[in-house]
């Protein structure tokens, strides 16, 4: 349900946020609502005033019965969350779709991965510009 509240925080109605989760965990509008209302002090967490670049990861993690992986940004000089993603697969379209969604709210930054090979290829076919993460930072994102 958390990711629901994220994805109204986001913009998209409670109808829309419902439907979203039609395949991993059906839940109503209504229901969707409530978890709103009880998480509303949060929407100050996903207001971002500078972000200097992308520190971005992804990991499985199992959705009730169902495999998935996790996409997540991170800024390491404000040290503030800023998105993540959930997808069922993990290749180039699916960290190109990521890293869209960063730029459309964030604007074009520089992208640290952890050296997976979709990265790179997605970082230049959205004009960004992609660099390695030493070993020491990649427990800032994870």
């Amino acid at each position: 349900m958390l990711y629901a509240v994220y994805m109204y925080f986001q913009g998209l109605n409670l109808r829309g946020v419902s439907a979203c989760l039609e395949d991993i965990c059906p839940r109503s509008h209504v229901s969707v609502w409530n978890r709103v209302q009880h998480f509303s002090h949060l929407n100050d967490c996903f207001t971002v005033r500078r972000v200097r670049c992308f520190m971005v990861d992804e990991t499985w993690i199992k959705v009730g019965s169902q495999e998935a992986w996790l996409w997540l940004a991170f800024e390491p000089y404000g040290r503030f969350f800023l998105g993540f993603y959930l997808s069922r697969t993990r290749n180039i379209l699916t960290a190109e779709l990521f890293l869209q969604s960063l730029i459309d709210r964030y604007g074009r930054h520089t992208v640290y991965s952890d050296g997976a090979d979709w990265y790179p290829v997605a970082c230049r076919s959205l004009g960004l510009e992609p660099r390695l993460t030493e070993p020491t930072d990649r427990s800032k994102v994870i």
